[in-house]
């Protein structure tokens, strides 16, 4: 089974957004450079999250790993998305949070498949894929800890 590195144990606390002129009641978009530096916080954090649950793996329970590791995405996600981009290279930026959330639907079968004892090869597939496609357009973006 391939799972990613993560965050946190069950009692670690959700990725929380950063601060700033962002999110729906925001009063204006962020800059570029602003997004970029904000979205690599949020990113990082949740890389240290999922780094964490390495110990989850250690003892076996994949359930429980693939459920945080879940968990932390979908956090994840919702933080990017409390962000109030900047217009410039839009479409990229869509295609990193697309890609996020094909993540989070990835890892949503794998959370099933896992809980459920099953086969985890397709789901392993399409998060890799999903993986791939949210670090290259991150990258492309220009943000480097979401990148990796």
């Amino acid at each position: 089974m391939l799972i990613a590195s993560g965050c946190g144990d069950s009692s670690s606390a959700p990725v929380t957004g950063a601060s700033g002129a962002s999110g729906p009641s925001g009063s204006s978009a962020l800059t570029k450079a602003e997004y970029i530096k904000q979205a690599d916080a949020i990113c990082a954090e949740a890389s240290a999250a999922i780094d964490s649950l390495s110990g989850a793996a250690a003892t076996g329970d994949e359930s429980l790993q693939a459920s945080q590791e879940l968990e932390v995405t979908r956090s994840e996600v919702q933080s990017l998305q409390a962000l109030t981009p900047p217009d410039e290279d839009r479409s990229t930026l869509n295609d990193f949070l697309a890609a996020l959330k094909d993540e989070v639907d990835a890892l949503t079968s794998l959370n099933s498949a896992v809980a459920a004892g099953g086969d985890t090869s397709a789901a392993d597939s399409e998060l890799a894929s999903a993986r791939a496609n949210a670090e290259q357009a991150a990258t492309d973006y220009g943000m480097k800890d979401c990148g990796n």
